[in-house]
């Protein structure tokens, strides 16, 4: 047996076997076995058919006819299928990478926005309390300032019973003033007084003081 028939066992991807094949044929045909077995293929089988091979590239082993040109260019085939399949499992592999860190940013900005919900939600929740308890305060002192001024008129009513306000005054009836003729003579006020009077009238004040204090 070829120490490479032992080696297929362990490969697994099948264009690999393929080429593990032909290169265990070519070796073969390095050594001989190719003409050898191409000339087992011209002796008489047990059944009495004869096998052989008209075309060119092509060789018969144990009984099969191969195309050599033909698996190769099938080999070339697969291998240019496989580089493809690869570049294209490589770049499906990269979108997915991508797509992987794009959901973990989508879900680290949904995360923050859940946190920025809930702070605006208890900012809101905050808010509708303090609203609530001034809406409370402003009710409670406005009852509070009815109060007061029910009180206040109470009060006044009150104070109007016991002191009643004086009656009004009675209007004044002005009587038509009469000019009178401005007088050409002098008016006493303008002339000037003696000083002698003047001194005999505050000596006599002084006078009757002391007499009231006696």
């Amino acid at each position: 047996m070829h120490p490479k028939f032992r080696l297929c066992s362990k490969v697994r991807h099948p264009n690999e076997f393929a080429l593990m094949i032909f290169d265990i044929i070519f070796e073969s045909f390095s050594v001989g076995f190719g003409l050898q077995a191409f000339k087992g293929s011209l002796e008489q089988q047990t059944n009495g058919d004869v096998h052989m091979s008209e075309f060119e590239g092509t060789v018969v082993i144990n009984g099969n006819v191969v195309n050599v040109a033909q698996k190769l260019a099938l080999l070339k085939k697969s291998e240019a299928e496989r580089d493809q399949a690869k570049s294209l499992v490589a770049e499906q592999v990269a979108l997915i990478d991508q797509l992987r860190g794009t959901k973990h940013d989508l879900e680290k900005k949904i995360r923050d926005m859940e946190k920025d919900l809930e702070k605006n939600r208890k900012r809101l929740d905050e808010s509708n309390s303090a609203l609530k308890a001034s809406l409370d305060s402003n009710i409670s002192l406005k009852s509070g300032l009815s109060d007061c001024k029910r009180y206040a008129d109470r009060i006044l009513s009150a104070v109007e019973r016991a002191c009643p306000p004086p009656p009004p005054p009675p209007k004044r009836v002005e009587e038509p003033k009469v000019e009178e003729p401005a007088a050409d003579a002098v008016d006493d006020a303008d002339e000037p007084i003696p000083a002698e009077i003047v001194l005999t009238e505050e000596v006599g004040a002084e006078e009757d003081n002391e007499e009231k204090t006696a």
